[in-house]
């Protein structure tokens, strides 16, 4: 590996690279280009579109440059991380999908929403009189996901070797009846139907309710302390104590996996529990 030692800064060429202590911008520059080169070949040099083909020639072919990228020497600016990660933006252009994940509104305004998504939990069904704590909840949780898939799909409109995925954030509660859940579980099982729906009626865009399981959120610990019901809480304060809550990013990781091996029928309802 030959090096060039120059005092205050010396170089070093590792895999068609040039580094430097000093990590100046034209390291970054020579990444990207040579990114930009290899997606240049991804999309116009490769006879089969499928979505399995691309992202296999991804993590092959481009996905090393990055991690090398970052393993070695990780650039540090804002700007250029923000220069690297373009690269991912324009394949993520190109690839044959447009995965549309849906969890109450949009992604960004989840922490927003969230704890009202829960509802109101310390009152059992006899308890609800005013129909505008009804109304409320349901145009958040229902009317408002299923008006914005409608402009998401509209605005992505089907075309040749391009997929359309939609995933709704579904839950145990949309199949089993949880005591003093009672807007919760009306409000998933209101949107699985409508995603069902959704599926029968567009047979060109692929439609997934996943529900991601326990997940050790605020939401949560909002449901251990505000839940009516006893026997309900107490199985949450349980599970808390006990450590069976999982990780937001290992139930991610189990709904990347389903959609990369799409097998699942459209419309489906999967559990993380399932498969």
């Amino acid at each position: 590996m030959p090096c060039d030692w120059r005092w205050p800064r010396w170089n070093i060429k590792f895999l068609q690279f040039v580094y430097s202590l000093s990590l100046a911008v034209h390291e970054v520059q020579q990444v990207i280009k040579k990114e930009n080169g290899t997606l240049t070949f991804i999309g116009r040099g490769s006879e089969f579109k499928s979505r399995e083909v691309l992202l296999q020639m991804y993590r092959v072919l481009l996905r090393p440059q990055q991690e090398n990228c970052v393993q070695f020497w990780s650039p540090y600016l804002r700007k250029d991380r923000l220069a690297l990660e373009t690269v991912q933006r324009r394949f993520t252009r190109c690839k044959v999908e447009c995965i549309l994940v849906m969890e109450n509104i949009l992604a960004g305004c989840i922490n927003a929403w969230y704890g009202a998504s829960l509802g109101d939990v310390s009152k059992y069904l006899v308890d609800f009189s005013q129909p505008s704590e009804v109304t409320g909840y349901m145009e958040l949780n229902f009317t408002s996901p299923l008006c914005l898939t409608a402009l998401l799909l509209k605005q992505f409109p089907s075309r040749e070797n391009f997929q359309r995925t939609v995933v709704n954030i579904s839950s145990l509660c949309a199949t089993k009846p949880f005591k003093s859940w009672l807007l919760y579980c009306a409000g998933k099982a209101a949107r699985d139907m409508a995603f069902r729906v959704l599926a029968a009626e567009e047979p060109g865009v692929r439609v997934l309710n996943y529900a991601p399981g326990p997940l050790d959120t605020g939401m949560q610990e909002r449901a251990r302390m505000e839940t009516r019901d006893p026997e309900l809480r107490k199985i949450f304060e349980t599970m808390h104590q006990q450590g069976q809550l999982l990780e937001c990013q290992a139930s991610v990781r189990k709904l990347m996996d389903i959609l990369v091996r799409d097998e699942f029928e459209s419309g489906a309802h999967i559990d993380y529990f399932d498969q």
